[in-house]
């Protein structure tokens, strides 16, 4: 087996590996596409991260980003079942490796044999945008975000509604860089206001597909149908854009949760599992 950085001899063979590594978790990124949209330098500097091994005629190949001291997380992942040799070296001690894929039998085998441990799991739904209609309360607005005041506010939402103990508090920081990613949408990140008080946020991001994300209210407005009106007015949104199909993202465990999305047309899609190292 050997190790090869992208050139244009192994490109053919890497875009096949590519669409398989899809076809196999459509949960992986599409490395090439982000290569071709980036300038000489950053796409010097994104090589060195997407790792291609070839043994006979397989290619396989790791790609991740480096997210803080000894955290990686893979963004794509892709050993054909032929492959002779996986290189388990890849994956030192002392540090964590993290990687999302959908429940399939050749995905839970390639991770398991590279010693990965399933952390949590989730599910996908799924909503059709056909005809939708959508209407106003009294005292509900929204508002995308802009300003520094938006920020300070979506912060403040987002560590009140998503509070548990093992979560690390979001600082300005943090959503400043979230607004800089290629996934992220500036009138597609919305508060939701009663009267002048900021009560809720949500997000639809692209990456391979539409999802709502950090999609949450107040725990003091829960139980009144302010859930619903919220996601009703992020689905007209999406309407408007002419965005097709939209996903969103919810634990098995939250029942409430997912009667909330079935009620507004979301229906189960994939099993998610999240894996450590």
């Amino acid at each position: 087996m050997k190790t090869e950085r992208l050139n244009k001899n192994n490109r053919p063979l890497v875009e096949k590996a590519i669409k398989e590594a899809i076809k196999v978790n459509p949960l992986n990124e599409d490395f090439l596409s982000e290569y071709d949209s980036k300038s000489f330098v950053m796409k010097f500097l994104l090589k060195s991260s997407f790792d291609i091994y070839i043994s006979n005629d397989s290619v396989g190949y790791i790609w991740y980003e480096h997210l803080s001291n000894n955290v990686f997380n893979i963004k794509s992942l892709y050993f054909p079942p032929n492959f002779s040799e996986l290189p388990i070296s890849f994956f030192t001690k002392n540090h964590s490796y993290s990687y999302e894929s959908i429940a399939n039998e050749d995905s839970i085998s390639l991770l398991k044999t590279l010693d990965f441990n399933i952390y949590s799991e989730s599910y996908i739904l799924e909503k059709t945008i056909e005809d939708f209609s959508f209407n106003d309360i009294e005292d509900i607005s929204f508002r995308y975000v802009k300003t520094k005041d938006d920020i300070n506010a979506r912060v403040t939402l987002q560590n009140i509604i998503f509070d548990e103990d093992s979560r690390v508090p979001l600082e300005t920081t943090d959503i400043l860089f979230d607004m800089k990613q290629e996934y992220y949408i500036n009138d597609l990140a919305i508060i939701m206001y009663f009267k002048d008080k900021a009560i809720g946020y949500g997000q639809i991001i692209k990456n391979n597909t539409y999802t709502v994300v950090n999609f949450g209210i107040l725990p003091e407005y829960r139980g009144q149908g302010l859930g619903r009106h919220f996601l009703n007015y992020i689905i007209s949104l999406a309407k408007t854009k002419k965005i097709k199909e939209l996903s969103i993202r919810v634990s098995p465990n939250n029942v409430k949760a997912m009667n909330l999305y079935n009620s507004v047309g979301f229906y189960f899609k994939d099993h998610i599992l999240t894996w450590n190292k």
